[in-house]
């Protein structure tokens, strides 16, 4: 902590810094930041800290804090809790490994960190994962758990691979280039040959695809008869955001995944399935199916368009994983119904 202190960087309190979760891939959660450097703007959990006050904004998320005696508190949580534990995810709350090209001592600070931590959890024959949007250090290709047979875990968030300088400047501004976060992984796979390397593709749908569908969906829905005199622009909203809801909630994700020119394109990768949103029933009129249907049948080829290349690139990887993701909200519907109208692109 006296170095953090040094640094400026401020501290938050916990009771614990192991943490059980929900998650698949990682049973446990290693607490050691709140916050993160790249403040990509789909972050769920900025948008929930942010919402229960945990942290103040947006602004202040691109701040971390370090988890106050991080390294003390990990040393007496591993003996009462690694009988419990399958594997420990780096991080649900912080990026272990902050892209860091300007070489920042209080990025610096946190890669220490995960590295002391990797330690002391591999040491006690603990299994990791760790997933990160900078770069993975070859380092880690020395990091293993002892004393029980096994591996780490590796992994990069990689999104919108098919337009990447135009994406990562729009939301993704912090983060490394996809390209170069691609590399490192398979640097690292190639020098370590024992740890396994994965892909998260989330949020998947990928916001960009969301936006163009909004975008195409509101011209669409403009220019039909069933909505000039008998719909206000506020109830088109309501209409397009239900029907993106319906669409990203139901087997649309699951039934792309399947397609047999998917899984040809897959060859090695295992592909999970994606959870259904668990979301209260909407009332739907005739409108709203059919703008749905539209939705869909534009998704289901967007989304199989974009695994199939994303799945080409990254054929040597263990495992990909297709994770839900909030890329639809009310403002951006407004704001494309309100350029529509004022430009006459459609009426």
């Amino acid at each position: 902590m006296k170095k953090a202190v040094a640094l400026g960087i401020e501290a938050q309190v916990l009771t614990d810094v192991l943490n059980k979760t929900g998650v698949e891939y990682g049973d446990y959660s290693l607490s050691f930041a709140l916050g993160c450097y790249h403040q990509c703007e789909y972050c769920y959990d900025a948008t929930c800290k942010i919402r229960y006050n945990k942290v103040e904004d947006f602004e202040a998320w691109g701040h971390p804090l370090v988890t106050q005696d991080f390294l003390a508190k990990l040393d007496k949580e591993i003996p009462a809790k690694k009988r419990r534990i399958k594997n420990v995810m780096l991080s649900f709350a912080g990026d272990p490994f902050p892209y860091n090209p300007e070489n920042d001592s209080k990025k610096e600070y946190f890669h220490e960190l995960s590295f002391a931590a990797l330690k002391k959890l591999n040491d006690a024959g603990i299994q990791c994962s760790v997933l990160t949007k900078g770069l993975l250090p070859l380092e880690l290709a020395d990091y293993a758990p002892k004393k029980r047979k096994g591996h780490n875990w590796y992994g990069i968030s990689l999104v919108n691979l098919n337009n990447e300088v135009e994406y990562r400047e729009k939301i993704e501004t912090h983060a490394a280039p996809l390209q170069d976060r691609l590399a490192a992984l398979k640097a690292l796979k190639d020098k370590s040959g024992t740890c396994k390397t994965y892909i998260s593709v989330e949020p998947f749908p990928v916001p960009s695809m969301i936006d163009g569908l909004v975008e195409k969906t509101t011209m669409t829905a403009l220019g039909k008869d069933e909505f000039n005199g008998k719909l206000n622009y506020t109830k088109l909203q309501q209409v397009i955001r239900t029907a993106l809801r319906r669409v990203l909630a139901n087997d649309v994700v699951q039934t792309v995944l399947d397609n047999p020119s998917v899984q040809a394109a897959v060859e090695n990768a295992a592909v999970s399935s994606v959870d259904k949103a668990n979301l209260k029933k909407l009332k739907i009129t005739n409108f709203t199916r059919e703008i749905e249907s539209f939705i869909r049948e534009e998704l289901e080829a967007a989304m199989k368009k974009e695994l199939e290349y994303v799945l080409s690139q990254i054929t040597w990887v263990d495992l990909v994983i297709f994770g839900r993701g909030n890329g639809v909200n009310a403002k951006k519907i407004n704001d494309y119904i309100t350029k529509y109208i004022e430009t006459n692109t459609i009426i």
